[in-house]
């Protein structure tokens, strides 16, 4: 456009000038001529308008009526005088125009009686605009407008062409402006650094990104190079060497050159960037420019080395798992045989007089198979299988046993202080999961307090109102026993405070957890309606809260031997449902002397089979893992047959973790393996004394 420009300006300047106008140029110009065209042809109108051929439009650019302008306007040429300007010849009606175009509204308006006009040319012989001359009379010298018209053309041409182009280029430039923001703003929006450079390295643009990556603006950057940004600020001198052979190898490589570079920001701390570099080419090959794009991958390379870190824990669980498993089955199988072992032995030993021979040898065998009961119940423990048996105790007096065994673990240089302020408050939880906490927490300040310390543990009883409750989460109102251990170790921030019941979540070493400890104690004190609080601070130590609600004492009478007649009746008829011989054989030889009538099956089928032929069993003993299916699940089917039948579940461990406050009734009962011949009695005494008189059908009434 602007060559086009340049020829037109050289074409104007050779036309010959037009009397006193060649002082004017632009609107100036244009409005002092259709003055001297009224003046010199005494026309009333004269005006100059721009062609636009696509709607077919004229627009005015000036417009004389009676020495006075008028506000520019466009029109239709259709059904005009000027409608046949494209036909690049001069129209004249000396009189009566309005009858050749009664369409045109404003001739009639304006009362229009005559019309000349001629068309306007740019360079190139196009069509781009009209010079008219109107009168309310008929033209007085015809032949003298159209030769004073005709002469005008080349001036007058040649100015409205400069004015469109100037025009032209004006909205160009405001186009080309507003585009170019609108890139600047969609590159400054892009969360990416985005930079260009010259064949020379130097710094051209750098977008919003880039310069808050590395602290630039447009002062410091703006048309230097790497090394002279080096020169103004050290900051800037591991920037230009890490930029500088990755800049060459881009133009070497004349595609792209991706890697990683690590930039380090004013504060000092450093940032990894994914980078890739584009050079750009003239047409003859040689050098232009380098488009350079970054991404701050840093928070993906930390997510990369935390992923790396879990599945590290994720290996470390797995293998703990494993051998969890391992210990759960094993346990498992040497249950049922120290069963065997143990219940043959304590019915030997009742047979035995107290002066026989073998009577200590019997014992011996007696002691042994409850310690080796003692070291499968670790094993369950480890392998998290146990049985889980709420119970009401006296928190205070696991905690003190429990307290013996941390003093043996805890190094002579980390103090344990106790400080028992409540003495008879109860709890409903299972005395293991007790244990197991409080050794997760203490082991878990001894690792706080590092090689020396203090770990308090103290206990007392408090009052939860409905207010503590809403703000806290907590199940339960009213009294609570409340445990609390504190260390002077490090801390934690608020960051890790938040995630420290995550699973699998550690700050400890590969080898030092599986950041389980935790999740677990969290999952245990839920699942006992408790609430757990952590109140820490970096440098300060740590303090971890634990409520559990009070319990009313439950009172459940044992004996040790079927005494009670009352009792005794209750229970008459006795279902065995267990897999092993060895196990089902004992049971059978516990239970006969005491006048029960016993059956016993091998699996679920075929107790349930039995049940069907006859319903008038008052209680089924049933182990927990059945070949065919489980004890629960047989629990629950016996039930809609005999809705009131007593129901004892036996296993070496529980793979449901099924807790008895979860069975539908209180005559449902857990006896863990191994167990003695006063146990399993025990355990019947508690289910025939739970049962209403009358309860049973009228068989066994």
């Amino acid at each position: 456009m602007s060559e086009n420009l340049s020829k037109s300006l050289e074409i104007f300047s050779n036309r010959p000038p037009q009397d006193d106008l060649t002082c004017f140029v632009g609107d100036s110009f244009f409005k002092a001529l259709l003055k001297k065209l009224c003046k010199e042809h005494q026309v009333d109108f004269a005006f100059i308008g721009k062609t636009n051929f696509l709607d077919q439009t004229i627009s005015t650019i000036a417009f004389l009526e009676k020495d006075e302008f008028l506000d520019c306007f466009s029109y239709q040429m259709s059904g005009t005088p000027c409608q046949n300007v494209s036909d690049k010849r001069l129209c004249i009606y000396p009189s009566n125009v309005q009858e050749r175009f009664p369409d045109d509204t404003y001739l009639v308006e304006k009362q229009i009686h005559a019309y000349a006009g001629t068309p306007l040319f740019n360079t190139s012989g196009e069509v781009i605009g009209l010079l008219s001359v109107m009168n309310k009379k008929d033209l007085p010298n015809s032949d003298k407008i159209i030769e004073s018209l005709q002469s005008l053309v080349p001036r007058v041409s040649a100015e409205l062409e400069r004015e469109i182009i100037i025009s032209e280029l004006a909205v160009s430039k405001t186009e080309i402006a507003e585009k170019e923001k609108q890139l600047r703003t969609l590159i400054n929006a892009i969360p990416d650094f985005v930079c260009f450079k010259d064949s020379k390295g130097r710094w051209l643009e750098v977008n919003s990104f880039g310069q808050k990556i590395f602290g630039l603006n447009e002062a410091v950057f703006r048309g230097k190079t790497g090394k002279e940004l080096a020169e103004i600020s050290p900051q800037y001198q591991k920037i230009w060497e890490n930029c500088k052979d990755s800049d060459e190898d881009a133009w070497q490589q004349t595609h792209f050159w991706r890697g990683e570079q690590v930039v380090k920001k004013d504060d000092g701390s450093q940032i990894t960037v994914d980078v890739i570099k584009v050079p750009v080419f003239h047409s003859n090959g040689e050098r232009k420019g380098l488009l350079v794009v970054g991404r701050d991958i840093s928070e993906k390379k930390e997510a990369e080395k935390i992923q790396l870190e879990l599945e590290k824990q994720l290996l470390q669980s797995q293998k703990m798992e494993a051998i969890g498993q391992l210990a759960g089955g094993v346990a498992h199988d040497f249950n049922n045989m120290l069963g065997v072992i143990l219940g043959n032995a304590q019915l030997v030993i009742q047979q035995l007089s107290q002066d026989s021979n073998i009577r200590n040898n019997v014992q011996q065998i007696e002691n042994a198979s409850e310690r080796a009961a003692a070291l499968v119940n670790k094993l369950l423990t480890f392998g998290r299988k146990e049985i889980i048996t709420p119970k009401v105790v006296n928190p205070n007096e696991i905690i003190e046993g429990t307290c013996s065994l941390l003093l043996q673990l805890l190094p002579k240089t980390i103090t344990l202080k106790r400080n028992f302020l409540t003495k008879n408050t109860k709890v409903k939880l299972d005395p293991i999961h007790l244990e197991q906490i409080l050794l997760n927490l203490t082991l878990n300040a001894r690792d706080a307090v590092d090689s020396s310390g203090v770990i308090e543990i103290r206990t007392e009883t408090v009052y939860i109102d409905q207010k503590y409750v809403l703000e806290n989460a907590v199940q339960t109102t009213g009294l609570h026993f409340k445990l609390s251990v504190s260390d002077d170790g490090t801390g934690m921030s608020k960051e890790t405070i938040s995630r420290i019941f995550e699973p699998f979540y550690t700050t400890k070493g590969l080898e030092k957890g599986t950041g389980l400890g935790l999740s677990t104690v969290h999952g245990i004190v839920k699942n006992s309606n408790g609430h757990i609080a952590v109140q820490s601070e970096l440098n300060k130590g740590t303090t971890f809260s634990i409520f559990f609600p009070a319990a009313l004492e439950e009172l459940e009478q044992r004996f040790s031997t079927l005494e009670s007649a009352a009792n005794r009746n209750r229970i008459k008829k006795i279902l065995i449902c267990e897999d092993e011989e060895l196990v089902r054989d004992l049971i059978v030889q516990i239970l006969e002397p005491h006048s029960f009538e016993l059956v016993s099956v091998r699996n679920g089928t075929e107790a349930l089979n039995t049940i069907e032929r006859t319903k008038d069993f008052d209680l089924i003993i049933s182990d927990v893992g059945l070949p065919d299916t489980s004890g629960e699940i047989l629990a629950q089917k016996v039930r809609k047959l005999l809705p009131d039948i007593a129901i004892l579940l036996i296993s070496g461990h529980a793979p449901n973790q099924l807790s008895i406050d979860e069975l539908p009734d209180k005559i449902v009962r857990f006896l863990s393996k191994p167990f003695t011949p006063s146990e399993l009695l025990d355990e019947i005494n508690i289910l025939s004394a739970r049962i209403e008189p009358g309860q049973f059908h009228a068989s066994n009434a």
